[in-house]
C-alpha cells in the first residue's frame, strides 16, 4: 500500500454508504413530488366540491383554449392557478394528467359520490328512525324517474335527509318501479329494515299483502 492509500484510508467514503444516501435523496424527492402532485389533486377536488354545492355546471359549450367561457370547472381551476404558481405549472407543462378532461371529472364525481354514499349508509344504519321519500317526475326529455330521499334521525338526534338517487321508471309500472328501486338500492349498499313498510296514497305495501319486497334486505 502506498503512502498516498495509507493517507486516504478510512476517509473514502464506502459504497454502500454513497448507495445509501443516493437512496434516501431518492425518496426525499418522491416524497416532495407526491405533495405537490397532492396539493395540485386537492384544487381539482375543491372545485367539483364547489360546483357540486352551488348546483352549477361543470360542462362548457365551447372549452377550447380560444373560447371566452370554457365552462365553470375549467374556469375555475383557471382562476384559482393565477395564485397557485404550482398549479399554473402543472397545467402549462402536464402532458399526461391535466385534470380537466372530461371523464376526470366524471371519475371525481364518482369517488366523491362514493364516499358520500358510504357516509350515508353509515348514518343510516345507526339510525333508529328511517324514512323513504319518494318523489316521481318526467325529465326534460319526458321520461318518469323516481328521485329517492332518505330522511333520518342520526344518533346525535339531527334530523338529516339525503338524496341517493334517481331511478329511471318509463314504462315500468308503479310496483315494478318500486321493486327496481329496492333493487338500486341494494347494489349501492344502502341498508334497509327488514320490517320496513312502503306507503302513499294509492299504493301500500306490507308483508301480509303478500309483496315482501324487503325480506331479503338486511342491514
Amino acid at each position: 500500500m502506498s503512502e498516498k492509500q495509507l493517507k486516504l484510508f478510512g476517509k473514502t467514503p464506502r459504497i454502500e454508504f454513497s448507495l445509501n444516501n443516493q437512496y434516501k435523496f431518492s425518496i426525499d424527492q418522491h416524497n416532495i413530488e407526491v405533495k405537490k402532485n397532492r396539493a395540485i389533486l386537492s384544487h381539482f377536488i375543491r372545485a367539483v366540491c364547489f360546483l357540486s354545492n352551488k348546483g352549477l355546471a361543470f360542462r362548457g359549450h365551447d372549452e377550447s383554449a380560444g373560447s371566452s367561457n370554457r365552462g365553470n370547472y375549467i374556469e375555475y381551476i383557471d382562476e384559482v392557478s393565477t395564485y397557485d404558481m404550482s398549479l399554473k405549472e402543472h397545467l402549462e407543462k402536464s402532458t399526461v394528467f391535466r385534470g380537466t378532461l372530461p371523464d376526470i371529472q366524471n371519475d371525481l364525481i364518482s369517488s366523491m359520490s362514493a364516499i358520500m354514499t358510504r357516509e350515508i349508509k353509515k348514518e343510516i344504519s345507526e339510525a333508529s328512525f328511517v324514512s323513504l321519500l319518494l318523489d316521481e317526475t318526467p325529465d326534460v326529455s319526458n321520461k318518469e324517474q323516481l328521485s329517492t330521499v332518505f330522511r333520518y334521525v342520526t344518533v346525535d338526534g339531527n334530523i338529516e335527509e339525503r338524496f341517493i338517487c334517481f331511478t329511471d321508471v318509463w314504462d315500468a309500472g308503479l310496483i315494478n318501479g318500486l321493486l327496481l328501486l329496492i333493487n338500486v338500492l341494494c347494489l349501492q349498499g344502502i341498508p334497509l329494515k327488514s320490517d320496513c313498510r312502503i306507503k302513499n296514497d294509492s299504493l301500500r305495501l306490507s308483508p301480509v299483502d303478500g309483496y315482501n319486497i324487503c325480506s331479503s334486505v338486511r342491514i
